[in-house]
């Protein structure tokens, strides 16, 4: 996939903590298809095509340190409507959502928990959702049991093709060792469904490991080893990070 385009936006801080931003975007998009996921509804989709819309953007962060924060909560939310208001393919509604929080119970010991939910729902007669929007899962920064982007829906050849609703959690108590060295566990939850609305939790899967982190001026880098829990073709998964997962 490679696509251009331009992007104007603007922002402004409401509070110390708090934050908005307002954006006008263009973008054409040159789909390789040699390269993506073989389904009936992605053949619909052309080789070329434009998007054009408004997103909007709010953050809520008062967690600290910056870099590797130990107390406080940070709240997001990105919303982005395709083809309303300038003129583009697959008029769409999107927005995702994502909590993260950070608990110190004693000086060695942070407890960070993160939830994240987001759907994308296409307007009527408009077409399927284009690949570049939809929702992927399994990666160091997502469901760690899973490589990158190979939890949720696949074809017949087992590649990945998106899907119009996510939700993924993890909870995460991270040790202070010694020196400039730590270490977490880890249980992280979620899966990506085909339906804007409608889908069961009963769905979730599940993944738990562990890691070590070391600490520098601009946060840590770390290792990561996780497996799926309850899943028979459960397989080990190694995960370099610069910074923490969450």
């Amino acid at each position: 996939l490679f696509s251009y385009g331009a992007n104007l936006s603007l922002m402004q801080r409401i509070t110390n903590k708090l934050s908005g931003t307002l954006s006008l975007y263009y973008e054409q998009v040159d789909l390789d298809t040699a390269t993506v996921a073989t389904t009936e509804e992605i053949s619909e989709i052309p080789r070329n095509y434009s998007k054009g819309g408004l997103s909007v953007a709010l953050l809520f962060d008062n967690a600290l340190p910056k870099f590797n924060p130990s107390r406080g909560f940070i709240i997001a939310l990105n919303t982005k409507s395709n083809s309303l208001i300038l003129p583009g393919n697959y008029p769409f509604f999107r927005y995702q959502f994502e909590l993260r929080n950070y608990s110190q119970l004693w000086n060695p010991l942070v407890i960070a928990s993160r939830l994240k939910a987001g759907s994308v729902y296409p307007f009527p007669n408009s077409g399927p959702i284009p690949v570049e929007e939809r929702f992927f899962a399994g990666g160091s920064r997502s469901v760690r049991g899973w490589a990158r982007q190979q939890l949720g829906p696949k074809d017949e050849s087992y590649i990945p093709i998106g899907g119009n609703s996510i939700i993924e959690a993890s909870l995460e108590p991270r040790i202070a060792l010694f020196g400039s060295f730590s270490m977490v566990v880890f249980m992280d939850a979620g899966n990506v469904w085909m339906s804007s609305e409608g889908f069961s939790l009963n769905n979730l899967r599940f993944a738990a490991g562990g890691g070590l982190r070391f600490d520098t001026p601009i946060g840590p880098v770390g290792i990561d080893l996780a497996r799926p829990v309850w899943d028979e073709d459960s397989r080990w998964q190694f995960h370099f990070n610069i910074g923490h997962a969450f």
